[in-house]
């Protein structure tokens, strides 16, 4: 159900889909989109949603126009 929500809102408003990708949410105690899919393995929805974002994520200022969001994972790596 999140792979067709995260499509449709990406059809819709791109720069908005990947902001709210990447938007702290207070239901996951301060964790983004992103997070809580990497968190709970969800490669299909990592695979078929987040490409865009983790490129933006990893690219940083390297992309003069796409800087939306935080970008910046609030889990540390294992």
């Amino acid at each position: 159900m999140a792979k067709q929500l995260m499509k449709v809102a990406f059809r819709l408003n791109e720069e908005l889909a990947l902001e709210r990708l990447e938007r702290p949410s207070k239901q996951w105690q301060g964790l983004t989109s992103i997070d809580v899919a990497l968190l709970g393995n969800s490669k299909h929805f990592i695979e078929e949603c987040c490409g865009a974002a983790l490129d933006y994520r990893w690219s940083g200022d390297l992309e003069p126009y796409h800087q939306p969001v935080g970008l910046y994972s609030s889990q540390p790596l294992k």
